[in-house]
């Protein structure tokens, strides 16, 4: 039988929007009831369904919305229903439950996304707000599954979202992949890299002799970033979770 909230998995997105109905609204749900009866931290369960930490804290807080793509991947990894991850059906609770390997895999942003091994690298955070993560860190944050897109393109790397600035196209804690070797052109989304090695995500707009223009969403204007100060202009070329 097709509960409610499954029936509402299946419909269909348009531009990023969820189709909850009176679901929109932020409400209670069991994920750390859930999270903790399998033995997992937060931090784990991010890692498990491809997020950050801050994220999965938003999500489990019920301030961020649980749209279709975080419930499949959320049911996935704590193997329940999307009613009892809602709070719509009472969980059923396992005595003893040890935290296991999550019988999810990450969805792909189209066809050329399918995961392949994981071995791409998790390298630091490119933010997309008025200040900028270091990208060269020096720290593998993780190593997440290689979209076929990626496979046989040295250094490719994954960097997590952070701020809002390029929202609704890029969400905060949203994986984001980068082919370092792909020239972008105007109209593609990019990571800027700066000689201090601030990253920030925009979208490319045009190029002069001496500026690169950008375009952010929220709020939306255009910014430039003069020539001599760019060290790097990486294509991002896919991301975990749009739908």
């Amino acid at each position: 039988m097709v509960t409610q909230m499954q029936a509402i998995l299946d419909i269909p997105i348009t531009k990023g929007i969820c189709h909850f109905g009176d679901m929109t609204k932020k409400t209670g749900n069991n994920i750390a009831i859930l999270r903790e009866a399998k033995g997992m931290t937060q931090k784990e369960l991010a890692e498990a369904i491809g997020t950050s930490p801050m994220q999965m804290s938003r999500l489990e807080r019920g301030t961020r919305d649980l749209r279709p793509h975080w419930i499949r991947a959320l049911c996935g990894a704590l193997d329940c229903s999307p009613d009892q991850l809602l709070g719509y059906e009472a969980p059923t609770l396992g005595s003893g439950s040890h935290p296991k390997e999550p019988s999810i895999t990450i969805p792909p942003v189209d066809a050329e996304f399918a995961a392949g091994p994981r071995n791409l690298p998790i390298v630091g955070n490119a933010r997309g707000g008025d200040q900028a993560f270091f990208l060269d860190n020096g720290e593998v944050q993780g190593m997440v599954h290689r979209p076929a897109q990626l496979i046989g393109v040295p250094n490719a790397f994954a960097c997590y979202m952070t701020g809002d600035s390029m929202e609704p196209r890029f969400e905060e804690g949203e994986l984001l992949y980068v082919n370092p070797i792909k020239p972008p052109r105007p109209g593609h989304y990019v990571l800027i890299e700066l000689h201090d090695h601030q990253a920030y995500v925009k979208k490319l707009i045009r190029r002069t002799a001496d500026k690169v223009i950008v375009e952010q969403f929220n709020p939306r204007k255009e910014l430039s970033y003069p020539v001599e100060d760019i060290r790097h202009i990486f294509r991002v070329v896919g991301q975990f979770s749009d739908q």
